[in-house]
């Protein structure tokens, strides 16, 4: 009877050992696993973060190189396999490589999809990748576009793989013990099992500070031993963690510090007042007690101080002349070798003279670099002696290349100022030039004209028929020239901004009628000239002399380049309705013709200034090609639009849209925004 019982206790004891440590093991392993996947998520989230931090600003601008570069150096991170920066449609701006090969493709995966779609971060496991994106916002809540980031699990599976490897191994010991327990419980042996359970469950419970002291040699001493292993093992796992975690968040302040550096570079123009931003940001820092920017000046020969912090005496730092690298000056070797130089004992270098002078015990001097060259250097110094990490010193590098930006944005400002004040002196002597040339060139013209009529008309003498067709043929080159003068004038004007449009209500029907009157005599080739619009057209408010002019010029433009066939002027209301006229309706003029035509090439640079179209154009009648530019200018002053379509050998049709009513300034203003 005693063997049943004991039997029974045994095999009940180790039931429950195996129950019970089976799922306490299959329950660890679960959290195990969940616990470092979840870590591993947020850190990669926290990681794509700072990154989205860091690309703002060359996001903002567009500075692709940069924005590559920065996405280079986060990849120093080896769980990260790629990184995309895509616009609002999810084209590819920068994949972090060279290559830059997946560069103005779509992301079309259903990832990419949700992060168009997220209003922050989100994260998917697929394989053995952690994908993790979201929204890039400007500091007022503007969207710039998304980021994706990789993150390789092989690291986090691998965690995985030794816990539920070790967990598994307590499982198996666990269940010798069980059965061990069993004889144990059977035979009265419960106190160290019991003391096991207890240091499990504290380990478990966080306090892996927790050791077993039995000291056996037998399953149990064995099982206590592995319990410290693993305590031992999990404790030093989250010193590494703690370690890894003040890691990330030094190269936050780094990345920090950089970031607000190109904020201040981008919000000033003024090159004293970013490089004290800069300086003051790195002595924040609480590296260095004194600091000083030199800067070269324009010949090359000397570098200037800017700015300095620190320094007892404000006049301490000098103007230093650049020499060769072999005088063994600090400030030449950083200048040549274009690398930073670490002193970390000033008073025993030879020379640092202005650090010596003021107590400085360790010293950095680091270029100021653009991509092409070196503009200055950064000296920085501590009086309390100390070793630099390469960290610190890759960050003064960082900081370095920034205001070397800073250097190179305030000098374009200024060339470009000074080549904005250069390009407007020669446009006011342009604008001088053709006035003065126009305004000379009428007098003369308009005499000759003037001459030429009086002889022709015989007020000074009879003529013969030779002589009267001469004359018509000077006072027909002159009449072109005339105009040639006048839309010179004209052109200048508009560039001047003296052309406004004076509104007032014109007939349509009466208009048109006038217009037509003036073309009623032959026009000297095998061309007919050609009126369709309908009758009874409601009058319009508009600038009638701008709009007599442009359609003048167009008629004049197609009798001049057509041959044989004809010349259509038509007009119509747009939508055919008075109603629509009266209201907010438009005007359509269109003057066709079967002449040379214009080639497809030359069609967007006819109505540029001093454009003919092509040389066929330019061959066939000459001209000075304004009278397009001004036929653009003064439809647009109209509140209109002007198109275009031709065919060359096949003709030309031009087509001119105005409003019936003219705009208020507050509406041609916002349609321009």
């Amino acid at each position: 009877m005693k063997l049943n019982i004991r039997f029974k206790l045994v095999a009940f004891a180790l039931i429950i050992a195996l129950l019970a440590g089976g799922g306490i093991s299959l329950y660890s392993i679960y959290q195990g696993r969940e616990r470092i996947l979840a870590t591993f998520e947020k850190e990669a989230r926290e990681i794509t973060g700072l990154i989205s931090g860091t690309i703002v600003d060359d996001l903002y601008v567009l500075d692709l190189r940069s924005l590559r570069h920065r996405l280079q150096s986060a990849r120093i991170n080896p769980d990260i396999r790629y990184t995309y920066v895509t616009d609002l449609q999810g084209l590819v701006l920068s994949d972090a490589t060279e290559e830059n090969a997946l560069r103005d493709q779509r992301l079309s995966d259903s990832f990419s999809r949700e992060v168009l779609l997220s209003a922050g971060w989100i994260s998917r496991v697929e394989g053995d990748l952690l994908k993790v994106g979201g929204p890039v916002f400007l500091p007022d809540g503007a969207r710039l576009g998304h980021l994706q980031v990789g993150y390789s699990l092989d690291h986090a599976y691998k965690a995985v793989r030794d816990t539920t490897r070790t967990s598994l191994y307590i499982t198996l010991i666990g269940v010798g013990v069980g059965a061990f327990l069993a004889f144990m419980v059977a035979t009265g042996f419960s106190r160290p099992i019991w003391s096991l359970a207890q240091a499990a469950r504290e380990i478990g419970q966080g306090k892996l500070d927790t050791r077993l002291m039995i000291d056996r040699g037998d399953e149990l001493g064995a099982l206590a031993k592995s319990i410290n292993h693993m305590a031992e093992s999990l404790q030093g796992r989250e010193a590494e963690a703690k370690r890894a975690k003040e890691a990330l968040e030094a190269r936050y302040t780094e990345l920090e510090t950089l970031q607000q550096m190109s904020q201040t570079i981008l919000n000033s123009l003024d090159l004293e007042t970013v490089l004290q931003g800069a300086l003051d940001k790195v002595l924040s820092l609480g590296l260095f007690d004194l600091g000083a920017i030199r800067v070269l000046d324009r010949s090359r020969t000397s570098l200037e101080p800017v700015v300095s912090r620190g320094f007892r005496d404000p006049k301490a730092v000098r103007t230093h002349r650049v020499r060769d690298v072999t005088t063994g000056k600090i400030i030449d070797r950083v200048m040549a070798l274009k690398e930073p130089l670490v002193v970390e004992d000033v008073q025993q270098w030879d020379g640092l003279r202005t650090f010596k002078s003021e107590g400085a015990q360790s010293a950095i001097v680091a270029p100021v670099r653009t991509e092409e060259e070196t503009v200055g250097v950064l000296h920085l110094g501590s009086r309390t002696p100390r070793k630099f990490q390469p960290d610190e010193v890759r960050l003064l590098e960082a900081i370095g290349s920034q205001i070397g930006i800073a250097v190179q944005k305030a000098r374009l400002y200024e060339q470009t100022k000074q080549q904005a004040l250069e390009l407007e002196k020669a446009n006011n002597v342009k604008d001088e030039m053709l006035r003065f040339v126009s305004h000379e060139l009428k007098t003369p013209v308009n005499a000759v004209i003037g001459y030429a009529g009086m002889i022709r008309d015989k007020m000074l003498g009879e003529i013969n028929l030779e002589q009267g067709k001469i004359l018509d043929k000077v006072m027909g080159r002159s009449r072109e020239l005339l105009g040639m003068i006048n839309s010179l004038l004209e052109a200048t004007r508009i560039e001047a901004g003296a052309v406004k449009a004076e509104s007032r209500e014109v007939g349509l029907d009466s208009f048109l009628d006038e217009l037509r009157a003036s073309y009623d005599v032959p026009l000297g080739k095998e061309l007919s000239l050609q009126w369709n619009y309908p009758s009874g057209l409601p009058a319009i408010r508009t600038d009638a002399g701008k709009l007599r002019h442009i359609l003048q010029n167009l008629i004049n433009n197609a009798i001049k380049y057509t041959d044989k066939g004809h010349v259509l002027v038509s007009a119509r209301i747009g939508g055919g309705s008075r109603q629509q006229a009266e209201g907010s309706g438009q005007v359509e003029f269109q003057v066709a013709d079967t002449g040379i035509g214009i080639p497809e090439q030359s069609l967007p640079f006819i109505f540029e200034m001093f454009q003919q179209g092509d040389g066929l154009r330019r061959a066939h009648r000459g001209g000075v090609g304004l009278g397009l530019y001004i036929v653009k200018e003064f439809t647009e002053i109209l509140g209109g639009k002007i198109e275009v379509e031709s065919e060359t050998g096949k003709g030309s049709t031009f087509t001119v849209t105005i409003p019936c009513a003219p705009k208020r300034i507050d509406e041609i203003e916002e349609e321009a925004w």
